[in-house]
């Protein structure tokens, strides 16, 4: 019990990181498609804010994989070790294919949370009608890209981390890496989702601004807002209009039906 409490207490404020830099990427990456620097406009508390529906589903995925992963480890701990001092000896590739069958029991969990990620979109989309110009069938192919950079580098630094320690605590830190490998995955793949709903008009946004009125139209997108600002985007001209929150007034947003 203790060893799974010191477990949780070096994995909480890791994940905790790894959160917040997630959430910095997946806005830098959609905001920057439109080719504005979110850097400029964003402070570094609003992240967690503004990625909060995304961390609740990645929260989720959290319980899955260590509920999953510590029922697994645990089975399998009891019956293997491994011997890492001659494990570090051998060709890298080696090491590889023996890392990937010692860890093989998570790559059913890691569908799972694929399914998780993808199924709901397209699915929703398809009994719709609505269909964005940006495919999400794109996550299949940044997806295994990260699966076998991550797995790679992971082998390499595992080894150090856990020399002549059992199989189930490299189990754990195994657990661990594939956790912080869908947190990434899944910011691309939230980032990308958000570009083709923005793409789409999956918001509706009418508002005041030094009364002047202003509203979306099929040209005219809604890419999100801050704190303190709020972005539209031209897509015939292609240039953006950032307004001033404090200068908005009468500001409605209204999502179109059909979307998630």
């Amino acid at each position: 019990m203790n060893d799974i409490l010191k477990q949780f207490g070096v994995a909480i404020p890791i994940l905790t990181g790894f959160l917040i830099i997630c959430g910095y990427m997946n806005l830098w990456i959609v905001y920057s498609h439109f080719g504005i620097r979110i850097n400029e406009y964003l402070e570094i508390k609003e992240i967690l804010t503004l990625f909060m529906p995304d961390i609740l589903k990645y929260f989720l995925m959290i319980v899955i994989g260590i509920v999953g992963g510590l029922i697994f480890t645990r089975h399998i701990g009891n019956k293997t070790s491994t011997d890492y001092d001659k494990l570090s000896s051998l060709p890298f590739w080696n090491r590889l294919i023996i890392h990937v069958k010692k860890t093989s029991f998570l790559f059913p969990l890691a569908v799972l949370i694929l399914i998780f990620f993808i199924i709901p979109h397209d699915f929703i989309f398809d009994i719709s009608g609505h269909k964005p110009r940006e495919k999400f069938e794109m996550t299949f192919l940044l997806l295994y890209p990260v699966v076998i950079f991550w797995t790679i580098i992971w082998e390499e630094i595992s080894i150090y981390l856990v020399t002549e320690q059992k199989i189930k605590n490299h189990s754990y830190f195994s657990i661990l890496s594939y956790v912080l490998m869908f947190f990434i995955w899944g910011s691309i793949s939230s980032a990308i989702k958000d570009i083709g709903y923005s793409k789409v008009g999956k918001y509706q946004v009418e508002f005041e601004y030094l009364n002047k009125e202003y509203s979306t139209t099929s040209s005219i997108l809604y890419i999100g807002q801050t704190q303190n600002f709020l972005f539209l985007h031209d897509s015939v001209k292609g240039s953006n209009k950032i307004f001033e929150r404090k200068n908005i007034q009468n500001l409605e947003v209204k999502k179109v039906e059909g979307y998630d």
